[in-house]
């Protein structure tokens, strides 16, 4: 699995709203 940082994935968020495609920005992550 593609672990990525936490700047990599606001950056992820910011250019696609729909964070259910990215499950692993969910689920590793809390935000």
């Amino acid at each position: 699995m593609k672990i990525i940082t936490r700047g990599e994935a606001m950056r992820i968020h910011q250019q696609h709203p729909t964070s259910r495609l990215f499950p692993f920005c969910t689920g590793k992550y809390r935000w």
